[in-house]
């Protein structure tokens, strides 16, 4: 729904589950609440004098997020470092509408545009209009000389000749939740490249494509190998649908959530194993809930609680200071407790909000 403008055994995994208890949506709040807690605590502790984490835009937008979605943290130390987070990225407003310092232009771009928006203050409504432009502008359309016969036709452009659903997923994001309409051309194209990144024929019409639902990076690549479909971009996939409005009847859509169940785990993120492990954590964790997605039935008929299997993975991994890390990604950045503890904040965020059964 698109609003108006206004990215890791066992045994303390049962030992999370346990602590849990009887839950009424998937899990309870309470230890969930003490873990975001503590994540907040660790990411307001990292927040530099200059309201920024690590100087960076990209990272200090997804902290801000993680502090104001899907609700504000209440905390008076949460409030300090949002509105210090805010005023930050909004130094790095540029007179083309991005959001940016040199690099990933079109994510640091997205990011900050979901968190002024997320803030809800009229004060950033020039800079939210500015930036929901600069992103339409990004993508690969006739104005930019592409064909809708392109294979690129309708994502983000990353470069010149490049563009990718993780790019086009935060930017259907950001334009969705800054009110972009419903009649814009944009989401059109999108859903053209969105639907080539999916293992789906007769949905895809790239050679490459086969049957599974999932999604892959970009049209004829994968991170996984070859054109195998993965975790990350299959939620990602299917959160960008919700954004262009596809109703859950869409073959697209039910593809998508067949690749899901049949694969559904918190141990690592399905064809990538602990590659983007917390980015698959967030992206389950949001697109889930906005599908309105409670449990899922995997492949041997199991009734799976997503929220309650999410809570217990996540507080099993979480450090004696509050944060999270991956180690075993540097490539990523979920090396970096910012990123990794902010995607996990968010997860066990959306984790407690509402939703129903599929």
């Amino acid at each position: 729904m698109r609003r108006p403008l206004a990215a890791l055994a066992c045994a303390a995994t049962l030992a999370c589950a346990a602590a849990l208890g009887t839950p009424t949506a998937g899990t309870t709040g309470e230890p969930v609440d003490g873990a975001v807690a503590r994540g907040v605590s660790s990411l307001v502790g990292r927040q530099q004098a200059d309201g920024s984490w690590e100087a960076h835009v990209g990272l200090t937008a997804v902290a801000v997020l993680a502090l104001l979605q899907p609700s504000a943290d209440p905390s008076p130390e949460g409030r300090a470092a949002t509105a210090r987070g805010l005023a930050y990225l909004e130094r790095w407003v540029q007179p083309d509408g991005g959001i940016y310092q040199e690099d990933i232009r079109h994510y640091t771009t997205a990011v900050a545009l979901l968190a002024f928006v997320a803030s809800g203050d009229p004060r950033y409504r020039d800079r939210v209009r500015a930036a929901q432009a600069y992103l339409v502008r990004l993508q690969a359309s006739e104005a930019n000389g592409f064909a809708p016969s392109d294979p690129l036709f309708g994502g983000t452009l990353v470069d010149r000749n490049k563009a990718n659903l993780d790019a086009t997923f935060f930017a259907m994001r950001a334009l969705a939740e800054s009110g972009l309409g419903a009649e814009h051309p944009y989401w059109a194209r999108a859903v053209r490249f969105v639907s080539r990144c999916q293992n789906l024929r007769p949905s895809n019409d790239q050679p490459w494509a086969a049957e599974d639902g999932g999604f892959v990076f970009a049209p004829g690549f994968s991170f996984a190998g070859g054109t195998t479909s993965y975790g990350t971009m299959t939620y990602a996939g299917l959160s960008a649908y919700r954004d262009a409005a596809l109703p859950r009847d869409d073959p697209r859509v039910q593809a998508a959530l067949g690749w899901i169940r049949e694969r559904f785990t918190t141990d690592e993120n399905p064809g990538l194993g602990q590659q983007t492990l917390f980015h698959s954590f967030f992206y389950m964790s949001h697109t889930l809930r906005r599908w309105s997605v409670d449990t899922l039935t995997d492949a041997s008929g199991r009734a799976r609680s997503w929220r309650r299997e999410l809570a217990a993975g996540l507080l099993a991994r979480q450090q004696p200071d509050g944060a999270w890390a991956n180690t075993e990604d540097p490539r990523w950045l979920e090396s970096r407790p910012v990123l990794a503890t902010s995607f996990a904040v968010r997860a066990l965020k959306e984790s407690l909000a509402g939703g129903t059964g599929l």
